[in-house]
């Protein structure tokens, strides 16, 4: 009877709810299933999302390790005395890679203010080339190499010094270099200057008896204090800056000998520096010693450390030496780094020592984020090294990876 009263209780009382209960409830369910199915095609979409991403990355994979496999063909690396006669067409193009950002100085080198002072420059590692003044350099060594390989003389000359460590290093200048530099067979420097002189007066060869000079005219004075594409007046000596560093080597059947700029010289085996390939710098390829690396070590020792040396390319004068451990500034500025790479060198000419004597390296501008967690990749190339590069340690050029040279 209890039982019976209570359940009357309770279904009077449920009934006796307030009049928009029902249609709450019911849109409270109609909501709830909603949400379910939505929720249901949400985590539909992620699994499809996630399996597409998986199949992609499998693809990639798939079509990386298929690249990777496939054969590099030497020949559009090998230097030749006209470039325009050979596979350098075939080389990839650089332009349409990408590139990190480029810092430039606020001010050009060596300008002058209103009373006449020269400006002090950026503190050592800080980008030394204005706008302007990059162009100028990078202008400069295109004409340079354009004269060079369109009169049979592509093979005559090589990139030096801090530029070609800007090439192994960077891809390009190294990012707080002053100059320049090249060096030319000594054997044909008479014809060099006489092509040279076809390009007076927008530019100027000035022939020294250990290192030569290139630039443009004198820049107006009108635009003394603008950032143009012209080279100046800054220091005490004759010749202008911006100007292309040009150095001197000779050679007989067993080695190279290079005429440094105060008088002393450098040795190299003719296998360290034969044949010349081409090597990337900026949007261009231009020639290295065939061993770059054994080159480099040879002429400056190598470390762990960047430097700023003690000789001041804009004043022409001496100042004191910098240095900075290279991985340090590995969180700005974007290094190579190398690895051996399983793809087969090849060639139709060459088949046997010379491919013998090279890898593929797999050669990756890489800048680690500022808490050096984690690196981005800009760009990567593959080129034919002497097995010496493709070991190369990343941020001391005194070092080969054991395990890569392992391979």
């Amino acid at each position: 009877m209890w039982l019976f009263l209570n359940r009357d209780r309770q279904k009077t009382s449920y009934f006796n709810l307030p009049s928009n209960f029902h249609a709450t409830h019911k849109r409270l369910k109609y909501s709830s299933l909603v949400a379910l199915s939505c929720l249901t095609v949400y985590a539909c979409v992620l699994l499809v999302k996630a399996r597409m991403e998986d199949f992609l990355l499998q693809a990639r994979s798939s079509a990386q390790d298929k690249f990777e496999s496939d054969p590099l063909l030497l020949e559009p690396f090998l230097v030749k005395a006209y470039w325009n006669l050979t596979e350098y067409n075939l080389l990839p193009d650089l332009a349409e890679l990408r590139w990190p950002r480029t810092e430039y100085s606020n001010v050009p080198a060596g300008s002058l203010d209103s009373d006449g002072t020269v400006i002090p420059r950026p503190a050592a590692f800080e980008p030394v080339f204005s706008k302007g003044q990059r162009a100028l350099f990078t202008r400069l060594l295109s004409l340079f190499a354009d004269v060079m390989s369109t009169s049979g003389l592509g093979d005559k000359f090589i990139l030096n010094a801090g530029t070609l460590h800007g090439s192994l290093r960077h891809h390009d200048f190294i990012p707080y270099d002053e100059d320049v530099d090249v060096c030319v067979d000594k054997e044909v420097l008479p014809k060099i200057i006489t092509l040279f002189q076809e390009y007076k007066p927008e530019y100027v060869f000035r022939y020294g008896k250990r290192l030569s000079k290139f630039y443009t005219r004198r820049i107006p004075t009108q635009l003394e204090a603008v950032d143009s594409e012209y080279s100046r007046n800054t220091s005490k000596y004759p010749w202008l800056y911006p100007a292309l560093d040009i150095c001197y080597y000779t050679k007989n059947d067993t080695h190279v000998h290079e005429i440094l700029a105060d008088g002393q010289v450098r040795t190299w085996a003719r296998s360290v520096f034969f044949p010349l390939l081409f090597r990337p710098f900026g949007f261009r390829w231009y020639p290295t010693p065939f061993n770059s690396i054994r080159y480099l070590r040879t002429l400056v020792a190598q470390g762990p450390n960047c430097i700023r040396v003690e000789w001041d390319h804009v004043t022409e004068s001496e100042r004191k030496r910098s240095s900075i451990p290279c991985k340090v500034l590995g969180n700005r500025y974007a290094f190579v780094e190398r690895s051996k790479a399983n793809r087969p060198l090849v060639s139709s000419r060459f088949p046997g020592k010379l491919v013998n004597n090279l890898v593929v390296s797999r050669e990756r501008l890489v800048v680690w984020n500022k808490n050096e967690v984690s690196l981005t990749v800009v760009h990567e190339l593959y080129l034919p090294v002497h097995p010496d590069l493709a070991s190369l340690d990343t941020y001391d050029y005194s070092r080969n990876n054991i395990n890569e040279l392992l391979i």
